[in-house]
């Protein structure tokens, strides 16, 4: 099958086959590439007189064109978007919230390090790991401290890399009636 100039297919090699220029956001001349620049345009970049960017695919993905019936989001034709990292807000986060217990008995140190929260009279120590039988009670929010650090995680989806390759050699596509 031929391909259509414009076509964009990913290969599973690092080299640009005849008739084939990656999409690595690289600046071609509109001369040597006349056919190509026909359909694509300024897509994929600033204007010039004289050249005309590819589109840029290296750790991206393709979506569809057109508006997101869910959301309302349009998306036009070359447009980007997305995140590599993402650092998430209290609002993004499902409320919840953690259960902690501690002893109803007398703390026995005051080293965290082996023990449960336990208080008695209004001082906080800690108390050696209590068995099954003994009840526990649950703290009030206010016993519970904020944690995190604010930073960004990884975002992309699992992934395969290809390289994609845009044709300018091939048939001219026409549009259907």
């Amino acid at each position: 099958m031929d391909a259509f100039i414009g076509e964009i297919r990913a290969f599973p090699y690092g080299f640009a086959p005849d008739g084939w220029l990656a999409c690595n956001g690289q600046v071609v001349p509109i001369q040597q590439y006349q056919a190509l620049f026909s359909i694509v345009s300024y897509q994929f970049g600033p204007r010039s007189s004289v050249s005309f960017y590819l589109p840029n695919l290296n750790e991206k993905i393709v979506i569809g064109a057109g508006r997101l019936a869910e959301t309302g989001s349009l998306y036009q034709f070359g447009q980007t978007g997305g995140q590599d990292e993402v650092t998430l807000t209290e609002a993004q986060i499902p409320a919840h919230s953690h259960r902690w217990v501690g002893a109803r008995r007398p703390g026995e140190s005051n080293s965290p390090t082996t023990g449960v929260l336990g208080n008695i009279l209004g001082l906080v120590e800690y108390k050696e790991f209590p068995q099954p039988t003994i009840p526990t009670a649950t703290f009030g929010p206010q016993s519970m401290g904020v944690t995190g650090a604010n930073e960004a995680h990884e975002n992309r989806q699992p992934f395969l890399q290809m390289a994609y390759y845009i044709n300018y050699d091939g048939v001219y596509p026409i549009p259907s009636d």
